[in-house]
């Protein structure tokens, strides 16, 4: 088998694996209940960068820095989180998924739609900074490094049994 060949080989066992392993953490994702406006779930992608003279195989996953976020099992919050950020997460989310605007009675809301969505959001900053419970909800870690193993195994496989082929067409000779 030649080398063109068996990079072939290893390129599409990358492209599977990688679309399998994107599908395994969009699960976890919707598992965890991470979809509230859905950032992280989206910004999932894969690709595979084929092999250079030197038969170095890549595969690139990428999502969100908030979905890694997530993951973490600490994080110390010392100062608020930007202010335009949080507005943008609101409207992201929506004003009608929030029942109670900081300084308003409950089903009062101010004039107009920009001063609820600010005062929303300097609850939820001022709330971030005083309160340190991060509950971490694991999706990446343990389902992406689980499936590592399984890649390495195919791919071995794939290659043994490719030149296993060419080994044993030599032989007949």
């Amino acid at each position: 088998m030649k080398s063109d060949e068996l990079d072939e080989l290893v390129n599409q066992e990358l492209e599977t694996w990688g679309a399998m392993v994107l599908q395994r953490l969009a699960q976890e994702i919707q598992k965890k209940k991470l979809v509230l406006t859905e950032e992280t779930l989206k910004s999932l992608q894969q690709d595979v960068l084929k092999a250079s003279s030197s038969s170095i195989h890549q595969l690139q996953l990428a999502f969100s820095e908030s979905g890694r976020i997530n993951d973490m099992k600490r994080i110390d919050q010392k100062k608020r989180p930007p202010i335009e950020v949080m507005e943008q997460f609101v409207k992201d989310v929506g004003l009608s998924n929030f029942a109670y605007v900081p300084g308003y009675k409950k089903g009062q809301f101010p004039l107009t739609e920009n001063q609820a969505i600010k005062r929303i959001a300097w609850g939820i900053a001022a709330n971030k900074l005083n309160n340190n419970a991060h509950k971490p909800k694991k999706w990446f870690s343990k389902t992406f490094y689980g499936l590592l193993n399984p890649l390495i195994d195919n791919i071995v496989t794939k290659y043994q049994d490719a030149t296993g082929q060419v080994i044993g067409g030599i032989a007949k000779f």
